[in-house]
């Protein structure tokens, strides 16, 4: 191969491009009506198909000698990785372009917890394999369980001794698509002093054997987070670790790696077999899904590859803004690094890097590393991995989104005092001047794509790939086939981390909602102004903020280090109804002069011990920063509360400085009292020994000899069977002449969600065994840990019983808490 030098190039590229004219590697530009045969001379080989030669225990693509398929990793251990079962198939609904090949995890193996492992859903190495398991066992094939595997797609020659794919030819540049569904809190910044994590987590590598397919291999990561956008990840010849060792004391190796030191065409052109691993997907239930599309390579000039290496960029379709990751050549206990990244809507190069825009803000991994100069900071010395958050204008979010490319450039302004590469202070002449190699940029563009995300229907799910994650998408759309599609792209909002809503049309016209928040279409209503102890509605009737001690604990839920001082707040009351799209903002005010940093958590849960900070009932903010001034906290209703909000527990770390003045509800409804209306009976009423009466005449309560009074209820207090659990409340007078609905509150107190079917009964007293009259089922109710339902009895002036029962199993949990009688 004829060897290429900067200097030279740039003596008589002056005025050529830096980027080449992208080439496809795999385009997965697959038929998916009939996709065994499709472009490029690939073709699909069902399992035990033996024309491939090759792997014939599972399906794969095969184009003369190449093969490409999933790996299925038997190891199970914690070190070379877990199986995850699954297939690949193409889709044409969610692409960079044209289509894309959709990965399907269905099951695997897990650790027993005693040097055992654990098998969760059924074998499936194919497509045609899930559609035959599918079809004899319906779900069973899926494990529904966090399985631990990282799925990885191989490339790779069916022979052996093969020195090269000869697909690199002239490229230093390997370029992959991918799309994850939304992680649960993509926002999350840490704090050094109690952080789970250390630096950020590695999400995709690429892995290539140089060489020879069955050596050693290089390790190549992006970090970026799954905020339910593409991610584009361009990889390089830098690697930052091989499996053979790094044997110098800043575990850093050159470009080329040390089969090709210095020379990265070389490393691409010798590339003898490859690995995408999808590390991100590691602790996911299954069924799970990525989708990737467009693996490209090209040819770059006149950048920054010894330094910074596999740059990702990602998009978060709630916000508009991106996240940012990459690799540093470095990693030693004084590796330390800092960066700093622009953007514009124009290709961005070394010698125009000074006139390219800031970020409105970049977020660092940590948050005590974010800064006025918006520079990246990397997390951990001994390390390689670098991320932030990158904030747009709003004004530029939306001229992205409506079709401009989007360029991003990052630059190493480290101060380096360890004994690093000499060579990266070497010279290159480039077409805008001579630069240091360290100091000269790295960039990748970006182009807008629209976001489709995949959602389980009651129909035949062969027809479709599900996709796990928590979807949390703040858009307006429809549905297209199984598929939702979003009108016009996503809208735009610039508050984090939770926007605005997700509105979609069901198949049979009914309509559905996301989140919420402070949208146009929303109404507001401040809840209780803490500033001046006053509550806005008569449906929260009470208000306390006291000091109290709360217990630090580790990632693991284990107690460590002393007690903590906090501010806590509670409001409660008869309370609101709640739509799932409903949100609730904290307004955070900080006095000081100086940043401070906060960590609020919220509860709808005030029985028991809500002082422990230990309790999964918390829904908790990781860290929020006000600086002079006020900041907000919007956080899904649905996270912290069910269907209903009587009750809210707010506790910040206690500061003079910082003091919660408010606490709104965002709903797209008028707001519903959730426990307004006459009271029939509470029954033992603040877990007292007496019920209270609401009705003249009403007093007569009968319930089933096991079931006994539960904490400020009746609940089974024998066993756990249902079907005994009764109690009764009659009277010997009329209901008012509109009487339509009791309105009966079930208490949750568990530590475990119940979907439960309620049955009642308005003839007679006793068990449903023992009754001559038929019972009613309700509709079924969905209770979260520590929450509230009512269930809805129709009834009118005459009614004389209200007999109810649980309807399902349980050992005292379901606590009967009070009866409501409302109107027409």
């Amino acid at each position: 191969m004829q060897m290429k030098g900067l200097i030279s190039l740039g003596l008589i590229c002056a005025a050529m491009p830096t980027l080449a004219q992208e080439e496809s590697i795999m385009d997965f530009d697959l038929d998916t009506s009939y996709w065994e045969e499709f472009t490029d001379g690939w073709r699909y080989a069902r399992t035990n198909d033996q024309q491939c030669d090759y792997l014939a225990s599972q399906s794969k693509l095969c184009k003369g000698s190449h093969r490409f398929y999933m790996y299925y990793n038997g190891h199970n251990n914690d070190h070379i990785g877990w199986m995850r079962y699954g297939y690949f198939a193409p889709t044409s609904e969610l692409s960079v372009s044209g289509n894309a090949l959709r990965i399907v995890y269905t099951g695997g193996a897990k650790s027993d917890g005693n040097n055992g492992v654990e098998q969760h859903g059924m074998p499936v190495y194919g497509y045609y394999d899930f559609l035959e398991a599918y079809s004899q066992n319906g779900d069973d094939v899926f494990s529904n369980v966090s399985l631990p595997g990282t799925p990885t797609l191989y490339y790779q020659d069916h022979f052996s001794g093969t020195t090269s794919l000869g697909i690199y030819d002239d490229a230093n540049r390997f370029t992959v698509n991918t799309w994850s569904p939304r992680e649960a809190n993509p926002y999350l910044q840490r704090e050094k002093a109690n952080a789970d994590l250390i630096r950020p987590s590695r999400t995709l590598a690429w892995y290539p054997f140089i060489d020879s397919a069955r050596s050693s291999h290089y390790y190549h990561h992006v970090s970026n987070r799954a905020f339910g956008g593409w991610v584009k990840a361009e990889f390089d010849g830098n690697p930052t670790h091989s499996n053979a060792g790094v044997s110098n004391p800043n575990g850093s190796l050159p470009e080329g790696g040390t089969h090709y030191p210095y020379d990265a065409y070389s490393y691409f052109e010798n590339v003898a077999s490859f690995a995408v691993r999808f590390l991100g997907a590691a602790n996911s239930d299954s069924p799970y899904s990525i989708v990737t599309d467009d693996w490209k390579k090209s040819e770059v000039l006149y950048e920054n590859d010894y330094t910074i290496s596999s740059l990702g960029i990602g998009y978060d379709p709630v916000t508009g803004n991106f996240d940012i990751s990459f690799e540093d050549k470095y990693r030693c206990a004084d590796c330390n690094a800092k960066y700093e990244v622009k953007y514009s809507f124009n290709p961005i190069n070394t010698g125009n890097f000074d006139l390219a825009k800031d970020f409105d803000a970049v977020k660092n991994f940590y948050i005590e590393d974010d800064n006025e100069d918006g520079l990246i900071i990397k997390a951990k010395a001994g390390y390689n991995q670098n991320w932030a958050y990158l904030v747009l204008p709003y004004e530029d979010a939306v001229r992205f989104k409506s079709g401009e490319s989007i360029y991003f450039a990052v630059k190493d302004v480290s101060e380096r005092t360890f004994d690093y590469d000499v060579k990266d202070d070497e010279v290159v002449t480039t077409p805008w001047g001579d630069f240091r190699k360290r100091d000269l940029v790295r960039t990748l563009s970006f182009d807008y794509q629209e976001t489709s995300l995949t959602l389980e229907d009651n129909g035949d799910r062969t027809q479709y790939s599900p996709i796990g994650g928590q979807i949390g998408i703040n858009i307006q759309t429809d549905f297209e086939g199984n598929s939702i599609a979003f009108k016009g792209g996503p809208p735009l909002y610039d508050i984090a981390p939770y926007a605005e809503g997700l509105s979609f049309n069901l198949f049979d016209g009914d309509s559905g909602e996301g989140y919420c928040g402070v949208d146009l279409e929303c109404n507001t209503y401040e809840l209780a102004n803490i500033e001046s102890a006053e509550l806005g509605y008569s449906e929260f009737s009470s208000f306390n903020e006291k000091s109290i001690e709360l217990a630090r604990e580790n990632v693991d839920g284990q107690i460590i280090g002393s007690p903590e001082l906090h501010d806590q707040y509670s409001i409660s009351g008869k309370g609101f109804s709640l739509l799932p799209s409903d949100s609730i903002t904290f307004t955070v005010k900080n006095t000081a002069t100086r940043t401070v940093h906060v960590t609020p958590r919220v509860t709808s849960y005030i029985q028991g011990r809500p002082d422990l900070m230990n309790s999964s009932r918390y829904y908790q903010e990781t860290k929020l920063v006000a600086i002079n001034g006020e900041e907000s906290w919007t956080v899904p209703a649905t996270d912290f509360a069910g269907a209903s909000l009587s009750a809210i527990l707010l506790n910040v770390p206690q500061s003079e400085d910082v003091k919660i003045t408010s606490i709104k509800l965002n709903t797209t409804q008028e707001m519903t009292c959730f426990m307004c209306g006459d009271l029939l009976v509470d029954y033992y009423e603040g877990g007292g020994s007496v019920h209270n009466f609401g009705i003249d005449g009403w007093s007569n309560v009968v319930s089933d000899s096991y079931t006994k009074k539960v904490g400020d209820g009746y609940s089974i207090a024998v066993g756990s069977n249902g079907g005994y659990d009764y109690v009764a409340i009659s009277g010997d007078s009329s209901l008012t002449d509109n009487t339509a609905m009791a309105r009966v509150v079930w208490m949750n107190i568990s530590e475990q969600t119940y979907e439960f079917t309620p049955t009642y009964n308005l003839q007679e007293v006793g068990r449903r065994n023992a009754t001559t009259t038929p019972w009613q089922e309700s509709e079924t109710i969905t209770v979260a840990p520590g929450e509230s339902a009512e269930q809805f009895i129709p009834i009118d002036a005459s009614t004389r019983v209200i007999n109810v029962n649980v309807g399902v199993n349980n050992p005292g949990h379901l606590v009967l808490d009070k009866i409501l009688i409302s109107g027409n």
